[in-house]
């Protein structure tokens, strides 16, 4: 009995170990050797939960993981708000309801606060933050609030769907662009320095979205409308029928001036004229050798 109940503790440590390392393929081939011996409901939780962190957005073909991970969470609150925050993460990825994510987000971070599991509550209000966010609520920046001060006490494994990594989202999606790459400055180090390459990908992406859209600010600020009208001259009024415009065609070839001498080099070459010290001798440079 004593080495049975060593091998299902080992095999739970196993399922969420390779979950962490997204193993998806390991982590199941743990949770089925847990699931055919006589475990107990909380590890065959833990072994659920696992699978289910490592689908990904597969979720729609795994309800019945989750239909047997709420029956044995009865009575056992910490793991049924682990199960409700699993199932906010379903509603909206495969079953695209925020409506019911938000539900099921909410109920998660009351029964993880109740039996005081900072983490869970932490996650379960940042997915509720964002479908509040989602439906234009006002309680969005709120409920962020709550969850960023839960992770101060509660440092979270990692910043993916993290309600550091969602601040920066939303100063993004506000326009706070300068806002939004200090903070990114700031948490980049450190996850490169500690952090799961996966943190790190995130972020540069998130970084590089900052910079993309904050360069996009840059070039319309220089457009003409956003210019001072001091600096800005209308345009000219149209110019009447039957006007004749000057040729565009270049000047002659005596009005060019002297002609490059034979050691001079128009064109993609980088070397200038070594036989003529006339400033109209060719000097221009199109590019690299």
């Amino acid at each position: 009995m004593r080495h049975g109940s060593q091998r299902i503790a080992r095999l739970v440590d196993a399922a969420e170990e390779e979950a962490r390392a997204a193993r998806a393929d390991l982590a199941m081939r743990a949770a089925t050797d847990l699931l055919a011996r006589d475990a107990a409901p909380a590890d065959r939780v833990r072994a659920r939960l696992a699978v289910l962190d490592t689908a990904g957005q597969g979720l729609s073909d795994l309800d019945e993981i989750y239909v047997h991970a709420m029956e044995d969470s009865e009575g056992d609150t910490a793991l049924r708000a682990a199960v409700q925050l699993r199932l906010a993460v379903k509603y909206v990825l495969a079953d695209g309801d925020p409506v019911r994510s938000r539900a099921a987000a909410v109920e998660s971070a009351a029964l993880a606060g109740s039996v005081g599991d900072r983490r869970t509550a932490a996650k379960a209000l940042t997915v509720q933050a964002r479908m509040t966010a989602s439906s234009a609520s006002p309680d969005a920046e709120r409920v962020l609030a709550e969850a960023r001060a839960l992770e101060v006490f509660e440092r979270p494994l990692g910043v993916r769907n993290a309600a550091q990594i969602l601040t920066i989202r939303h100063a993004l999606f506000d326009d706070r662009l300068t806002d939004a790459r200090d903070q990114l400055g700031a948490l980049l180090p450190l996850v490169e320095r500690r952090g799961p390459v996966e943190d790190a990908i995130e972020l540069l992406r998130t970084l590089a979205e900052a910079e993309a859209r904050q360069g996009s600010a840059r070039r319309r600020s220089r457009t003409p409308a956003a210019r001072s009208p001091s600096r800005w001259r209308p345009a000219s009024p149209p110019a009447p029928p039957g006007t004749r415009w000057p040729s565009r065609r270049p000047p002659a070839a005596a009005s060019r001036g002297p002609r490059a001498t034979p050691g001079a080099v128009c064109g993609p070459r980088r070397r200038r004229a070594t036989t003529s010290s006339s400033p109209a001798a060719c000097t221009h440079w199109a590019g690299s050798s």
